[in-house]
C-alpha cells in the first residue's frame, strides 16, 4: 500500500502521484482506494510513481491498496 501525496484532474482521469516508491504496476489490476475499487489507466511516459484512475475528486492523503 502506498499513500497518495498530490493528486490533479485532466479530464476525466485523476491523476495520484504516490508516496516515492517505485513498482510496477503491470502486476495489478484493481486499486482499492477508501474501500472502492478502480481500474488502472494506461499511461506512456510517466513516472513509476504515478498512477491514473477514471475519477474525480481528491485523494490526497489516501492509501492506495494494490489487487
Amino acid at each position: 500500500m502506498l499513500k497518495v501525496i498530490e493528486d490533479f484532474q485532466i479530464d476525466k482521469y485523476r491523476i495520484l502521484i504516490l508516496d516515492g516508491s517505485r513498482f510496477s504496476t503491470a502486476l495489478y489490476r484493481k486499486f482499492l482506494i477508501d474501500g472502492e475499487s478502480y481500474e488502472p489507466v494506461s499511461m506512456y511516459d510517466a513516472d513509476d510513481s504515478i498512477i491514473a484512475i477514471e475519477s474525480s475528486g481528491s485523494f490526497e492523503g489516501k492509501t492506495v491498496e494494490f489487487i
